[in-house]
Protein backbone atom coordinates (compact mmCIF):
# COMPACT_ATOMS: atom_id res chain seq x y z
CA UNK A 1 0.00 0.00 0.00
CA UNK A 2 2.83 2.39 0.85
CA UNK A 3 4.59 1.63 -2.46
CA UNK A 4 1.40 2.35 -4.39
CA UNK A 5 0.83 5.58 -2.48
CA UNK A 6 4.43 6.65 -3.12
CA UNK A 7 4.09 5.95 -6.83
CA UNK A 8 0.83 7.89 -7.05
CA UNK A 9 2.40 10.80 -5.15
CA UNK A 10 5.43 10.77 -7.49
CA UNK A 11 3.19 10.78 -10.57
CA UNK A 12 1.12 13.60 -9.13
CA UNK A 13 4.27 15.60 -8.46
CA UNK A 14 5.59 14.92 -11.97
CA UNK A 15 2.36 16.02 -13.65
CA UNK A 16 3.82 19.45 -14.33
CA UNK A 17 6.63 17.87 -16.35
CA UNK A 18 4.84 15.02 -18.13
CA UNK A 19 1.46 16.66 -18.62
CA UNK A 20 -2.01 15.84 -17.34
CA UNK A 21 -2.91 13.37 -20.11
CA UNK A 22 0.10 11.10 -19.61
CA UNK A 23 -0.09 11.24 -15.83
CA UNK A 24 -3.80 10.41 -15.96
CA UNK A 25 -3.06 7.48 -18.25
CA UNK A 26 -0.33 6.13 -15.95
CA UNK A 27 -2.11 6.67 -12.62
CA UNK A 28 -4.32 3.54 -12.42
CA UNK A 29 -1.57 1.02 -13.24
CA UNK A 30 0.36 0.94 -9.95
CA UNK A 31 -2.83 0.62 -7.95
CA UNK A 32 -4.37 -2.34 -9.75
CA UNK A 33 -1.04 -4.10 -10.37
CA UNK A 34 0.01 -3.98 -6.73
CA UNK A 35 -3.38 -5.23 -5.58
CA UNK A 36 -3.24 -8.13 -8.05
CA UNK A 37 0.35 -8.93 -7.05
CA UNK A 38 -0.58 -8.99 -3.38
CA UNK A 39 -3.45 -11.42 -3.87
CA UNK A 40 -1.42 -13.54 -6.28
CA UNK A 41 1.40 -13.73 -3.73
CA UNK A 42 -0.94 -14.66 -0.90
CA UNK A 43 -2.69 -17.33 -2.93
CA UNK A 44 0.06 -18.87 -5.08
CA UNK A 45 3.39 -17.65 -3.68
CA UNK A 46 6.25 -15.42 -4.72
CA UNK A 47 7.09 -17.14 -8.01
CA UNK A 48 3.53 -16.72 -9.27
CA UNK A 49 3.48 -13.07 -8.20
CA UNK A 50 6.79 -12.48 -10.00
CA UNK A 51 5.46 -14.13 -13.15
CA UNK A 52 2.33 -11.99 -12.97
CA UNK A 53 4.41 -8.81 -12.61
CA UNK A 54 6.57 -9.79 -15.61
CA UNK A 55 3.40 -10.38 -17.61
CA UNK A 56 2.06 -6.96 -16.66
CA UNK A 57 5.31 -5.29 -17.74
CA UNK A 58 5.30 -7.09 -21.10
CA UNK A 59 1.61 -6.33 -21.55
CA UNK A 60 2.25 -2.67 -20.77
CA UNK A 61 4.76 -2.50 -23.61
CA UNK A 62 2.15 -3.71 -26.09
CA UNK A 63 -0.35 -1.30 -24.57
CA UNK A 64 2.09 1.59 -25.10
CA UNK A 65 2.83 0.43 -28.66
CA UNK A 66 -0.89 0.40 -29.45
CA UNK A 67 -1.29 4.00 -28.31
CA UNK A 68 1.86 5.10 -30.14
CA UNK A 69 0.56 3.62 -33.41
CA UNK A 70 -2.90 5.08 -32.83
CA UNK A 71 -1.44 8.52 -32.10
CA UNK A 72 0.65 8.35 -35.28
CA UNK A 73 -2.36 7.34 -37.35
CA UNK A 74 -4.43 10.08 -35.73
CA UNK A 75 -1.84 12.73 -36.62
CA UNK A 76 -1.68 11.42 -40.19
CA UNK A 77 -5.48 11.69 -40.41
CA UNK A 78 -6.02 7.98 -40.99
CA UNK A 79 -8.34 7.05 -38.14
CA UNK A 80 -10.67 10.01 -37.68
CA UNK A 81 -13.39 8.31 -39.71
CA UNK A 82 -13.08 5.12 -37.68
CA UNK A 83 -13.60 6.97 -34.41
CA UNK A 84 -16.48 9.06 -35.68
CA UNK A 85 -14.54 12.28 -35.05
CA UNK A 86 -14.19 14.21 -38.26
CA UNK A 87 -13.13 17.72 -38.96
CA UNK A 88 -16.01 19.90 -39.90
CA UNK A 89 -15.62 21.63 -43.26
CA UNK A 90 -14.39 25.18 -42.81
Amino acid sequence: MAVSATFVLALTTATGHIGPQLSGLLMPFPVFVLILAMFCHLRDGGKAAGAMMRGVVLGSLSFAAFFAVTAGAWRAGRCRGATGLRRSPA
